[in-house]
């Protein structure tokens, strides 16, 4: 087959990919495509392709600028983060970013040793009166911990600024994690055991609440252990996991199938312009 020949093929595939993933919703608009390694691995024939996708869990309700916790201190709060529901699947590689959005300065270059792990479900709706989780639903790091930053990195715009839904504190991932989908958790970890120590408190954190209109934000949790196997929703925890809950968004790769009568189709049409 000629360089031409196979260059228009695979014109071909990539349109039809493009084309089912984004009639299905499952590809961002501002995501990329294309193959990965060039190789075809799909045991049906298909080829194995990869849209850019950028997961953004962002609030719907109107936000506040007013807390620490956990990107103006790492020092007083312990093991500390986020944990989302109804987050789609994602594979984070190295190399992709993952941003926070601060709406005030921090003092100090906002590095941290951050990790990520999947629920192994999708939380329901968080039961809270407003101020605290009410009802655990007893999730906690099943998949275990994978550490994606470390705080030596100094991330894009590590003081932050003052715009609010920027997404300006951008770190970079030095290791992959493959998230299946439903209830994703984001762990930030202290100092100590961690090496670089932000002791101020700045009010720096962009955030929401459990009852944001996104539905996406079930709560966050602090004073844990290191990279704790334990409960992360303790009901009635006191100091507000139902409050101050930062947004986060994730530039991942997301598989796109063809399945096998399409792809069957495309061949076709392509032999008989042969």
């Amino acid at each position: 087959m000629s360089l031409i020949r196979q260059t228009v093929l695979t014109l071909a595939v990539l349109l039809a990919a493009i084309t089912l993933a984004t009639s299905s919703g499952a590809v961002s608009p501002t995501g990329t495509c294309g193959f990965e390694g060039g190789t075809l691995q799909n045991p049906t024939g298909a080829p194995d392709l990869r849209t850019g996708n950028i997961v953004e869990i962002t609030p719907d309700s109107p936000v506040t600028v007013d807390n620490c916790i956990p990107l103006g201190n790492n020092t007083d709060f312990g093991f500390c983060g986020f944990i989302y529901r109804d987050v789609p699947a994602f594979e984070l590689v190295a190399g992709n970013e993952v941003a926070f959005d601060l709406g005030a300065l921090n003092n100090v270059d906002t590095r941290r040793n951050i990790y990520f792990a999947s629920a192994g479900f999708n939380p329901a709706p968080p039961i809270h009166d407003g101020f605290d989780i009410t009802t655990s639903q007893n999730i906690v790091a099943a998949s275990g911990w994978t550490q994606i930053v470390p705080d030596s990195q100094v991330p894009q715009n590590p003081l932050g600024n003052n715009t609010v839904g920027d997404y300006e504190l951008i770190f970079t991932a030095v290791a992959p994690f493959s998230f299946p989908g439903g209830g994703l958790i984001v762990g930030f970890g202290a100092s100590p055991p961690g090496a670089y120590a932000d002791p101020g408190c700045e009010q720096v954190l962009v955030h929401t609440t459990s009852a944001d209109a996104s539905g996406q934000f079930y709560c966050r949790f602090f004073f844990m252990p290191d990279q704790t196997a334990g409960v992360l929703d303790p009901a009635n925890a006191g100091g507000g996991t139902a409050v101050a809950i930062g947004g986060i968004i994730i530039e991942g790769t997301k598989p796109v199938s063809i399945d096998p009568a399409s792809w069957a189709g495309i061949k076709s049409m392509y032999r008989e312009g042969e």
